[in-house]
């Protein structure tokens, strides 16, 4: 069973036919946010470009508009198109790159010249919508199970963690949170494992897991939370929201922790840095990645960063998205990505957090199947479309959140909304048959292969009773 295609594998990018553009309540607009490229008219008002960023406006068809543009040194704007109009308290920094042209190339929202192995960001998919389509129903796509392997009450590094203890075997309240493919070669897997919630005689932290080329159990890692959630791979980075050290992040809500596969394997765990959500004010309340969370790089330097929430069964599902720049002036202790032994306490990153939008799912939706497979969503994707540079999102869960579901997967389209911001229109879905080896309740998720086409992968639920060491996995790509 497979979902209708709604404008999935569209030629060429997905523009608008005009953008407006303009900061709200005093507060400039990120330029290096916005996918920039339209083929009809671009107003851009109280906006800024801030140093590292590099902004290219592109009217194909029409005329841009500039009315108070703050682009700072070592910042770069590019506006093009045939008619280039500056107004205002525009201000060009010393030291910044600003060009106006009649003509140009568009540039894409999304990175589309990231090679495997990259540090920052993914490899794009070629013709998402289609290649999405192809995973499901008649495919032509193959499916294979594995499983990887733990010795129960072997000790694990860096902090040597035991499986027996760690993972709560016998609890049926802990389970696997998210299975991710990652960009490693040597690391393939890596997954969040919930400790036990409900049981205070022998409450646990979670649990973060590396996983080897010859699928056994590397590295175990505990995590602040409990129930820590949405683990995501960007490049040789891993991200997943925790929470439950206000005194080291000042907040009692979620943050996105984050430490790099190629040199962070031997810290432990207290010294993964984080990055906090600044929270909107909100109605129903403030950001979470409990029905997962994905970060993408874009073109201009920055990344838009992504969660939904809340996780489980909840109603009313929303999506937050954030851009986020690093930035060298900005006021933080440590550059994205990096750890240090010297300072564990400095853990936050050195980079700046804008809250952009927040999108709902309609309150008059059809309750479709496409609609369920984001009100039960526990886990979100992020692609970029190759040729194009649309951002796509794949949220995944199981109908009513529970385990003996099908596994649904929501393929969506990340648009620009004019004097909103980035919004989700609906694709395409697919569904999965539940078996052990696959259960869409927390653990599925999606990966970009680096050769132009996506994977799907999805984990057992729960681990078997105590003293079995085998965790089985479903892998679902294309030959």
């Amino acid at each position: 069973m497979f979902g209708l295609v709604l404008g999935a594998g569209a030629a060429g990018p997905a523009r608008a036919k005009s953008l407006f553009v303009a900061g709200t309540n005093g507060a400039p607009v990120s330029l290096g946010a916005v996918p920039c490229s339209v083929d009809g008219p671009i107003y851009v008002g109280a906006a800024r470009v801030r140093p590292w960023e590099h902004v290219v406006c592109t009217s194909t068809q029409s005329w841009v508009w500039a009315n108070g543009v703050d682009v700072a040194a070592d910042g770069e704007l590019r506006l093009q198109a045939w008619d280039v109009t500056i107004t205002g308290p525009t201000r060009i920094a010393a030291g910044s790159t600003f060009v106006a042209s009649p003509e140009g190339a568009p540039a894409p929202w999304g990175r589309e010249d990231c090679a495997p192995g990259a540090r920052e960001c993914n490899p794009c998919v070629e013709d998402v919508g289609g290649t999405f389509l192809s995973l499901f129903g008649d495919g032509p796509y193959e499916q294979t199970t594995h499983a990887w392997h733990f010795d129960p009450d072997g000790s694990y590094p860096p902090q040597g963690l035991v499986p027996q203890s760690a993972f709560d075997h016998g609890d049926v309240k802990a389970h696997v949170q998210t299975l991710v493919r990652t960009n490693s070669a040597e690391r393939p897997i890596a997954l969040v494992y919930s400790g036990c919630k409900s049981c205070a005689w022998k409450a646990s932290p979670g649990v973060l897991v590396l996983v080897d080329d010859a699928l056994e159990i590397e590295r175990m890692y505990h995590t602040w939370d409990i129930h820590p959630t949405g683990l995501v791979n960007l490049g040789t980075m891993l991200l997943y929201g925790d929470k439950g050290a206000p005194e080291v992040t000042g907040t009692t809500g979620y943050v996105v922790r984050m430490f790099p596969l190629d040199t962070g394997i031997d810290f432990p765990a207290t010294h993964f840095g984080y990055l906090r959500l600044p929270d909107p004010g909100l109605e129903p309340g403030r950001p979470t990645p409990g029905g997962g969370m994905t970060m993408i790089a874009l073109d201009s330097g920055g990344f838009l960063l992504v969660t939904t929430g809340p996780g489980g069964r909840k109603k009313r599902k929303f999506t937050d998205f954030f851009y986020v720049l690093p930035e060298p002036g900005y006021d933080g202790p440590r550059p994205l990505g990096t750890l240090t032994l010297d300072d564990p306490e400095s853990l936050e990153f050195a980079v700046s957090v804008e809250h952009l939008a927040r999108w709902e799912l309609d309150a008059e939706n059809d309750g479709g199947p496409r609609d369920k497979a984001f009100d039960f969503s526990e886990n979100a994707s992020g692609v970029v479309e190759c040729g194009t540079g649309d951002l796509y999102l794949i949220h995944s869960g199981s109908k009513r959140g529970l385990a003996g579901r099908p596994t649904f997967y929501r393929l969506s389209r990340v648009t620009w909304e004019s004097g909103v911001g980035p919004q989700l229109e609906p694709v395409a879905w697919g569904t999965l048959p539940e078996t052990p080896k696959c259960t869409g309740r927390a653990s599925a998720t999606a990966w970009a292969d680096g050769g132009g086409k996506m994977e799907l992968y999805c984990s057992e639920y729960r681990m078997l009773p105590a003293g079995d060491d085998d965790v089985r996995f479903t892998r679902r790509y294309l030959p």
